[in-house]
Order: structure tokens, then C-alpha cells, then sequence
């Protein structure tokens, strides 16, 4: 076939068969010329040969270099071609990897599948418990630095404590208060922060960077966690007609605390007798009568000076109440005092165990929980307590 018969029209489909072609002697014998012709008119007016070309089409062709896709998450790098005397492929090559940031971007859809898996469902509106609750009253369920996710061994702080276990001992507790208590019309599930033990998979505090022990992945945690408070609520409304949650920053779940009470809010969106605050503020009041409660963590702020910070914060309230009380965490001891202004301030134990920074530090307070009966004109009037013992079967 001499160079003249080489027409525009005949290279496209000489180019055509070659790409459709597993090799360069099948073009040939697809075309009806010799290989040799094929390799002339590559050379002459593609300016490359045959075997070049097909190297190059297939280099093209990922989904041809490698018999099935490349994962999830990963990315072709880089593709080699063996290619025999004929010009037939012999061997293909291929250099996968991640992509840079992979990682990151696999722990980030594992912790927002987390968050997301325990209210998937959502919670519609419930017809409520039967209508015998006392509206004079309020429910205050206060649970003292829970600690989601902390680890602690026996033999080295005193008592085995995991995400399981946390989940059983809040729950469980939850569920013996609220058998226990006043069938008020009113609830509060107090949480009075660090519910989470660690904000992210560093295993490090935000602020001051101290090493945790922590059991799981952040995601696990978030999703137990999660779990958890939702199940202490819908516990809850069976004894009573609202249920208002308060969920305070601590020190160790700063960002936690945030996007828990929002997925809190989020799953009970259909329900009205659910009330979740907004956990932004370092400080909570609630008013009820004459009643005025606040909520804080207790770690960026002396008890001393809380009474003040709730007179400035809130002085309508404050005017219009009689009995002024705050809840705190942080140092998960008991402990009550009234200060001038007629300011009480207590700090909540925890159903948690010690783990091993504290108890290498001395500390053994109790462990419990417990539910405050308060009368919107006489302040509170009961407490019901329950032990970790009692709920550690």
C-alpha cells in the first residue's frame, strides 16, 4: 500500500482499530495489511509507532489496566505495560493509593455515622404518662460527670469501668429515679458536663493537653453516649408530661457537649414534651415559681463567686425568686454550701470510677445519683438517691 493511499479518513479507522485492538498484529489482521504497513504509517504520519500508541491508548484506559475498579478511597498513581515482540500486552501494572487526607476523611464519616446511628429513627409526639402529675413541683435528674468512654482497670484504680459500663450504670440509675420520684408534671435531666470523656481521637484534654484513658474510638463513644441520653429521656417522659435537658460544657468535652445536646434536640424534634437547651452558654437558669436553678460545669468559676454571676446574668429571676440553687460537676465530690444572698451551691458525684490519674491522686468520693424534688413555693423538698452498687449487677 504505498504513502499516497494513507488518506485521512483511513488513519482515523488505522488509529481506531489499533485502540479497539489487544494488540498491534490484530490491527493488522483486522485491517487486512501487514503489521509492518501499520508500524510505516504510524511512523509517517502519527509521528510515533504502533506499539507506542497502543501503550499510550491503554495508559489512557484505567478501567482496561486493572481487571476490577480500584477501591474505595483510592486512586490510580501510577500504570506499567509489558508489551511482547508482536506488540501484544503481557503484563500490566498498577500503583495504587489513598488520597492524601484519606484517613482523616474515613474517621470523619465514621464519627458522623456515630452520631447519626442512634436517631436514625427519630421520636414523634407520645400521648404521655397518665395525666396525675403535680404541676407545683419539678423533677431534677442530675447526673454528675458521667465520663462516656473513660477506661479504668481494677487492679490499678479500684474498679473496672468501660463505655459498657457507663451505659449500664447511667441507664440503669436513670431508670430507678425516675420509679422513685414524685410524678411531677415537670422534669429535668441535669447534665452537668464532661459526659463525654475525650472531644475527639487524640485522647488528649483541649486545654491543658493531659493524656486520657479512653476506651473506643471517638466514634464508638459518641454513639453509645448518644444511646444513652437518648434512652434516659424517653424514660423520663413515661413518669412525666415535659422534659427539659440541659446538657453543660466541661472540660473535657467541650465540643461534645455542643453537638450532643444538637442531635438531642434533632431526634426529639417531633416531640413537644421534649425541651433541650442549647449547650452554648457557659451557664443555665431555670426558673420555676420561686425556684431558681443554674447549671455549670464548676471548672472556670470558684463556688464563691457563682451566686454574683447568677445576680448579673439573671436579675429578673433573681428578684423573683426565693430559692436560688446551682448544680455543678468537675470535682465529682459532694459537697453543699449557702452563701450570702441566699445562694446555695452543691457539686454532683458521678456514677464513674476512678481512673488512673485520680486514683493515683488520693481521691475516693462516692459514687450515685440522685433526683431533687423541688416545690415551685418551698424550694426542695426531697432527694432520692441511688448508689452505684445498687445498679452495678
Amino acid at each position: 500500500m504505498s504513502r499516497s493511499t494513507w488518506t485521512p479518513a483511513r488513519i482515523a479507522r488505522m488509529k481506531s482499530a489499533i485502540e479497539d485492538a489487544p494488540s498491534v498484529s490484530a490491527a493488522a489482521e483486522q485491517l487486512g495489511i501487514s503489521r509492518g504497513s501499520i508500524e510505516g504509517a504510524c511512523q509517517r504520519h502519527l509521528g510515533r509507532s504502533a506499539a507506542s500508541l497502543l501503550g499510550g491508548l491503554r495508559t489512557l484506559r484505567p478501567s482496561e489496566l486493572s481487571p476490577t475498579p480500584p477501591p474505595d478511597m483510592m486512586q490510580v498513581q501510577q500504570t506499567s505495560t509489558l508489551y511482547d515482540a508482536a506488540g501484544g500486552v503481557r503484563q500490566r501494572w498498577v500503583k495504587q493509593a489513598a488520597p492524601k487526607g484519606a484517613e482523616k476523611l474515613d474517621a470523619i464519616r465514621e464519627a458522623l455515622e456515630g452520631f447519626a446511628e442512634p436517631f436514625k429513627s427519630g421520636y414523634g409526639p407520645s400521648p404521655g404518662p397518665p395525666p396525675t402529675s403535680q404541676a407545683e413541683i419539678l423533677s431534677a435528674y442530675v447526673m454528675g460527670d458521667p465520663h462516656f468512654g473513660m477506661l479504668a482497670h481494677k487492679d490499678e484504680a479500684g474498679d473496672n469501668f468501660d463505655l459498657a459500663t457507663a451505659e449500664r450504670l447511667t441507664v440503669g440509675a436513670i431508670d430507678r429515679l425516675v420509679s422513685l420520684a414524685e410524678p411531677s408534671h415537670r422534669a429535668m435531666i441535669v447534665n452537668t458536663g464532661d459526659f463525654f470523656h475525650c472531644d475527639n481521637d487524640l485522647n488528649r484534654t483541649r486545654r491543658s493537653n493531659a493524656p486520657l484513658d479512653v476506651d473506643g474510638r471517638h466514634a464508638k463513644v459518641a454513639r453509645v453516649g448518644c444511646r444513652a441520653m437518648r434512652r434516659c429521656i424517653e424514660r423520663a417522659l413515661d413518669k412525666h408530661q415535659v422534659v427539659e435537658v440541659v446538657c453543660a460544657i466541661g472540660n473535657h468535652d467541650d465540643a461534645s457537649a455542643m453537638w450532643l445536646s444538637l442531635v438531642l434536640e434533632a431526634y426529639f424534634s417531633g416531640e413537644p414534651r421534649v425541651i433541650v437547651r442549647p449547650a452554648v452558654p457557659k451557664f443555665h437558669y431555670v426558673r420555676f415559681g420561686s425556684c431558681l436553678i443554674g447549671v455549670t460545669h464548676g471548672d472556670t468559676v470558684k463556688p464563691a463567686e457563682l451566686p454574683s454571676v447568677m445576680a448579673v446574668d439573671a436579675p429578673q429571676d433573681w428578684g423573683n425568686s426565693t430559692h436560688r440553687h446551682w448544680y455543678t460537676g468537675h470535682v465529682h465530690h459532694e459537697s453543699i454550701k449557702e452563701y450570702r444572698g441566699g445562694v446555695t451551691v452543691e457539686t454532683a458525684r458521678t456514677m464513674a470510677a476512678r481512673d488512673s490519674w485520680h486514683a493515683a491522686s488520693g481521691y475516693r468520693s462516692g459514687r450515685d445519683m440522685r433526683v431533687d424534688t423541688w416545690h415551685a413555693k418551698h424550694g426542695r423538698i426531697n432527694r432520692h438517691i441511688v448508689g452505684v452498687s445498687q445498679v452495678a449487677g
